[in-house]
């Protein structure tokens, strides 16, 4: 009997010694899953609100875009118009000057002739006046953080051994990241 109860004081001492290390052990774990969640909380809640940022400057951007073009579109309207005015000018002014006229085949032509080209001159041409404006980009997409803390994908990332339920259990009561929209803290 003796002897079986020094067995028992050298085992109950080594189990208290091994049950102690593994409860250290035990919240380490979960002290290392608890900030590992909420650094991947800030790390989400960084990339969202810097997106929002970054969607508020398109905005203006295509605001000024589009201010612009309908600004030029009025010039460039009437810079064609000035275009063909100068054209028709140009025409009739030759019936003015007094150095005679002469067509392709080096003959002289008749002040009316000239005069009656000019009216029936067709519509002078301003398509090199044309200003390609180009294309207003697209709305730059901001990529989302689909790794939440807790929500099954960032979970099955994450956790890859041990139980997966660590991460509902190991968080300060009534905890949960702001800026994730998804149920979390879920046991699994």
């Amino acid at each position: 009997m003796i002897k079986a109860e020094e067995t028992y004081k050298k085992e109950h001492a080594k189990h208290a010694l091994t049950d102690a290390k593994h409860k250290a052990m035990m919240n380490k774990c979960k002290k290392i899953a608890y900030l590992m969640n909420t650094r991947k909380c800030e790390s989400v809640t960084q990339l969202e609100t810097g997106c929002k940022g970054y969607g508020s400057c398109w905005e203006v951007a295509r605001k000024n875009y589009n201010k612009n073009v309908d600004e030029v579109k009025i010039q460039e309207k009437n810079m064609k118009i000035q275009w063909r005015a100068l054209k028709r000018i140009q025409c009739y002014l030759q019936v003015i000057d007094d150095a005679p006229k002469k067509d392709a085949k080096g003959k002289d032509i008749d002040n009316k002739e000239v005069l009656k080209a000019c009216i029936g001159m067709k519509r002078p041409i301003t398509d090199h006046l044309d200003i390609d404006y180009g294309k207003m980009p697209h709305e730059p997409q901001c990529p989302k953080d689909k790794m939440c803390p807790c929500t099954p994908f960032y979970i099955t990332q994450a956790y890859k051994h041990g139980p997966k339920t660590r991460c509902a259990q190991n968080m300060v009561k009534n905890y949960k990241c702001p800026i994730c929209k998804k149920k979390q803290w879920k046991a699994l």
